[in-house]
Order: structure tokens, then sequence, then C-alpha cells
């Protein structure tokens, strides 16, 4: 029995352990990836998210990235037809915690070189739908 309950592999947990005025940092949890990945900074968040979300096959962003370095990124082989392996229980993603602030998102798709999804600070309480990586951001700044 699948102990996720209808939770997709994009959602995100963000866990932010150091805020300020400037600057967060913290670790970023998807059910699907296989490491929790830190970030010191807004700009590491949203890039290494996003490259996450490459890597993973969805949700698919409706422009490809251009990079002068190197590929990094191993991609994985996803299909329509293929159901990647679950990589947290639902009990483990919930128990990631950050010192300052915990939040959970959902992409659902990448369009115009940005995220557009569902922001819920925990799971029991009200959805609120985003139009853009900054307006999550907000969200999840919010007090």
């Amino acid at each position: 029995m699948d102990e996720r309950k209808g939770l997709t592999g994009n959602w995100v947990r963000v866990c932010i352990d150091r805020l300020s005025e400037e600057e967060f940092s913290g670790t970023v949890y998807a059910l699907d990836w296989k490491d929790p990945m830190p970030f010191r900074s807004y700009h590491e968040f949203l890039l290494n998210t996003d490259r996450m979300f490459d890597s993973l096959g969805y949700p698919q962003s409706f422009q490809e990235s251009r990079s002068f370095r190197e590929q990094k990124w191993e991609i994985q082989d996803v299909t329509a037809c293929k159901k990647p392996m679950p990589k947290w229980n639902l009990q483990e993603f919930q128990s990631f915690r950050g010192r300052e602030k915990t939040a959970n998102f959902l992409v659902i798709s990448r369009r115009k070189a940005t995220w557009q999804g569902e922001f819920v600070k925990n799971f029991e309480e009200d959805r609120r739908h985003f139009s853009s990586d900054l307006e999550l951001l907000k969200y999840i700044l919010e007090e």
C-alpha cells in the first residue's frame, strides 16, 4: 500500500535553518529525489530545485536551459509510462524540519521560465496557488 496518500513525486519540502532580511539557507527535499539538497541563498534554492526537476524529468520545462558550463546533473530516463521509484515515504518526508521555517509546495508546470503550482505550509492547511517562483518565495517567507 502506498503511504504517500496521493502525493506525487514533485512535492517539495523546504526546511529553512537560517533566515535574514537578505537571504535564507537550509535544505530541500523532494519525494522522488534521492538526496537532500542544501542551499545557501535564494538563488541556490531556485537554481538547484529547477535542476532537480530537469533531472527528474517532471514537471517538464517549457524551454530548454542554456549554459556555457559542463552539465553536472545526471538526467534520469523518465517517460510517461515509467513511474519513478519513491525515495521517501510520507512519514520520513513530513519529519524533515527547518530551524526557522518549514513549508511544502507542488510545482505543477514550468512555463515562461518560472514555476506554477500550489503552496501549503502544512499538509492540513488550505492550498494557495502560485504563478511564479517569486510568488512562491513570498509565501514561504510570510509569517
